[in-house]
This record gives C-alpha cells, sequence and structure tokens, in this order.
C-alpha cells in the first residue's frame, strides 16, 4: 500500500485563507469548546486527555480554520460527522519517539521465536505486526533482521499500522536522520552497516528489504481492523509503548483487539512498564527471558515453549548471521549421561547495564535504581543511562527524583523528547503547569521541526 497525501491536509496546503489576526480571533474565541475537542480525540484516538499539548491542540485547530473557515462550532461539528476528517485531526497528537532496533532486546527475542515457529510450522510464513509502528524504524528493524538471518520476503511478511498518514509516508521514503540511529548495541549497528547506505546528512534503508513490509493507515480502536485482511492472525505482533499513552477506557478495548489479530500460539511484545494491562487469565509470559513478551493462555494448561539449548549461560542477548558449523564441531546433547562441570567453575559476570535493565524489566524497582546508582557514578555524562534510571524512579512513584534525573538528561542532550514528555507529565500531575507548559513548547518546537525534516 502507497500512502498519498489527503487533500487539504497539512502537507498539501489549505481551502481557506486566514490572515494571522481571523486565525488568532479564530482561536480564541474555540476556547471554551476545547474540552469538547479534547473528547473528541480522547474518543477516537484513546489518547489521554492529560497529555493534550495546548499548543499542539492550537496547531490542530489552525489547520482546522484554514480548512473549514474561521467559525470553531463549525469545526465541532464537521469532527463529529466526518471520520476522514477525525482522523487527520488526531495525526496531530500522535507520538513518534523511536528509533532503529531499539532497546535490542525485543529483537532477540523476535529471533528466538522465529526459529520455535519454523521448527514448529515449516513451510508456512511467518507473519508479523507492527502497531503503532511510527515513522517505520520498527518494521524496517524487523525486516533487516530477517534478512540478516537469510529470510526472504516469502518466509516472512511485516505489516505497519499507524494512524498517522505522515509518519507512513516517512517509513515509505525510506531515509532517515542520523538521530533515528542511536541504539548502541554492536549487533543492530552491524546489521544497520549492513542495510544502510550513507548520504549527505542522513542515511537510506536498503530498497531490498520493500518487499518484506506493507503499510496501513488504521486506528487501534476501530474494532474492524484486521490489515490482513478478513480472519487473518499474526504470529507476532509489536505494540511497545502504545498503552502508556492510552487512557483507562481506551486500553481494555486496544488490548481486545490485538488479542483479536493474534494467533493462539504466537507472542505479543509490549513495551517497558506496559505488563500492567495484561489480563493474567488471558495471557502469560512467553519466556522467562524476555520480560514483556505474552502469549494467550491456553485452556487448563499453560503454553508449550520450544526447548531452548544453550553451550553455556548467554547473558548478553546477541547474534549473528547464519553460518553452520562444520557436522564435526555442532555440539549434540546426550540423553543418556550429564556432563560433569565443576562445581567452582563460575558463571560468566553479567554487563552490568543488562543487569540493571534486566532489574527493572522483573519489577526489581529498588535493585534496578541501585544498579543504575552504581553505574551513573562511573558514567555520570550517559544520557541514556540517565533516562533509565529516571523511568525506574517514575515507576517507583519516586517522582522528586525522576524528575531531578529528566532534567540531567536534558542538560546532556536538549532534544531527548522522550525525556520532555515524561518530565511535562509528572509536573502536570504535581499541579506544576507553567513549568510543564514550558517544557510542552519545547517539545513543540522540536516536534515541528522534525515534521518539517521528514517534509523535506
Amino acid at each position: 500500500m502507497t500512502v498519498e497525501p489527503r487533500p487539504f491536509s497539512p502537507e498539501t496546503g489549505s481551502k481557506h485563507n486566514t490572515d494571522a489576526k481571523t486565525s488568532h480571533d479564530s482561536i480564541e474565541a474555540s476556547k471554551p469548546l476545547w474540552d469538547s475537542f479534547k473528547k473528541i480525540l480522547s474518543d477516537h484516538s484513546g489518547l489521554k486527555a492529560e497529555l493534550v499539548h495546548d499548543q499542539v491542540l492550537t496547531t490542530a485547530l489552525k489547520n482546522l480554520a484554514r480548512k473549514l473557515g474561521p467559525e470553531p462550532v463549525l469545526w465541532l461539528k464537521s469532527l463529529e460527522t466526518d471520520p476522514l476528517l477525525r482522523t487527520c485531526f488526531c495525526e496531530h497528537f500522535t507520538v513518534g519517539e523511536t528509533w532503529f532496533f531499539r532497546d535490542w532486546t525485543p529483537y532477540a527475542c523476535l529471533k528466538q521465536f522465529a526459529e520455535s515457529f519454523q521448527a514448529r510450522s515449516p513451510g508456512r510464513p511467518l507473519r508479523i505486526l507492527s502497531i503503532p509502528c511510527s515513522t517505520g524504524e520498527e518494521p524496517w528493524s524487523m525486516a533487516m533482521l530477517f534478512a540478516w538471518l537469510g529470510w526472504t520476503p516469502n518466509q516472512v511478511g511485516i505489516d505497519a499500522v499507524d494512524l498517522n498518514r505522515t509518519s507512513l509516508i516517512t517509513l515509505e521514503k525510506r531515509i532517515y536522520r542520523p538521530y533515528s540511529r542511536r541504539e548502541t548495541n554492536p549487533e543492530a549497528n552491524r546489521i544497520l552497516d549492513r542495510f544502510t547506505r550513507t548520504l549527505s546528512d542522513r542515511f537510506e534503508i536498503d530498497p531490498s528489504l520493500v518487499e518484506y513490509v506493507r503499510t496501513h493507515q488504521g486506528n487501534i480502536l476501530d474494532p474492524s481492523l484486521n490489515p490482513g485482511g478478513f480472519g487473518f492472525h499474526y504470529d507476532v505482533i509489536f505494540s511497545r509503548n502504545l498503552f502508556i499513552y492510552l487512557n483507562s477506557q481506551a486500553r481494555p478495548i486496544a488490548l481486545g483487539h490485538l488479542l483479536r489479530l493474534l494467533d493462539p500460539e504466537g507472542i505479543l511484545y509490549l513495551g517497558h512498564t506496559e505488563g500492567a494491562v495484561i489480563d493474567p487469565a488471558l495471557l502469560i509470559q512467553w519466556n522467562p527471558e524476555f520480560s514483556f513478551a505474552f502469549t494467550p493462555r491456553k485452556a487448563n494448561t499453560p503454553p508449550k515453549l520450544e526447548p531452548i539449548q544453550k553451550n553455556h549461560p548467554s547473558p548478553i542477548r546477541t547474534f549473528a548471521a547464519p553460518h553452520p558449523a562444520p557436522k564435526e564441531t555442532q555440539l549434540v546433547a546426550n540423553p543418556i549421561r550429564k556432563p560433569l562441570l565443576p562445581k567452582e567453575v563460575p558463571r560468566p559476570k553479567q554487563n552490568p547495564i543488562d543487569e540493571a535493565r534486566d532489574a527493572a524489566d522483573a519489577g526489581k524497582l529498588d535493585l534496578a535504581s541501585q544498579l543504575y546508582a552504581d553505574l551513573l557514578k562511573t558514567h555520570p555524562l550517559s544520557a541514556d543511562l540517565w533516562r533509565m534510571a529516571a523511568m525506574v524512579e517514575q515507576a517507583g512513584g519516586k517522582h522528586e527524583n525522576a524528575l531531578r534525573m529528566f532534567d540531567r538528561v536534558l542538560y546532556l542532550d536538549p532534544k531527548d523528547t522522550q525525556s520532555l514528555r515524561m518530565a511535562s507529565l509528572i509536573r502536570r500531575q504535581r499541579g506544576e503547569i507553567a513549568k510543564a507548559l514550558q517544557l510542552e513548547r519545547r517539545l513543540a518546537v522540536l516536534d515541528q521541526g522534525s515534521k518539517g525534516e521528514e517534509n523535506k
């Protein structure tokens, strides 16, 4: 599917010409109706009302004024009756915080699941859904991973779904800024080196990957959503960092739709801190190694896991391109006699960053907090570590500590949109509206600049 710009959308111009004064007067006149506009937005997209920034709402309303004229009541009535216009309005509020191979562990999980799937269902293509896919870094990462492993587009298909058509257009262009490549895992960077080409100030995704990915504009709250067609089910669904933005009414609806699309033997991968949305009567953890991968609970029995054979403990979740070892070097487990290992042989020491992240993933927040504190003593200039530490403090309800750490992130990296967004949310929850607005203005400037770059 190729996504075309909508007539009179922000990308293509406007239907009505309004001067600055008329636009300003219209926005001022619309303020008594702002709660109604936010309700439409929340009902249609599920976005929490407290995350609707006034500056972004103002931009969205100015766009309505250019399309429909200066009467706010007409804007509201049109949004209530025109589903296409509603979707266009909601596009202004989507969050595009992502990068290639983000956090790496989900892709190690995907690779491991794909191996078990291939053994269980030989000859059947693996079906993957990325929702929301944002500007495409996640589905392209998946495509790179499978191409690296030697899978063809006939063996794996990836459906990329997002509400925001501008984000989908960025995905299809396949051209990104360097900031989208900030994952530190060396294996991820080797894969990126293989499947990207450097341009003057950007980089391009290898066109050979196009056949792996299909794009679809869709809404997770739409009961008819199924990009694969009626009755189609996905073996893997990645829906990372969606539920943290949804209100309490939208969360069970979105989860229900994902379960409807998920194959009974498949996995649903969520983002950090999103495990709380899971109903244990419906979903259970797929593999203890991956804290945020869930599979449907089977009637009366736990899910069947494919056996995982390892020659030795491997705390670092990496893998290489497939190069089969000669037969004489391959290790075969002896079903009769177990190898005798001396008890004094120590286990390899775990990478301290992985240890801290694993503690956070497992909900051991006090341990994770201490581990990140130790790491920051030796890496005081790492914005990534400060951000992860702040998220742990926030998850533990220690908002004062979290704000202090987010401030440090923004000192080290003033363009860190995730920290701006999280700090703004905490400020609003504490009633510090002026400080929250200051952060939101900075965020709006960065978001606007990012959209401008994407449209070039």
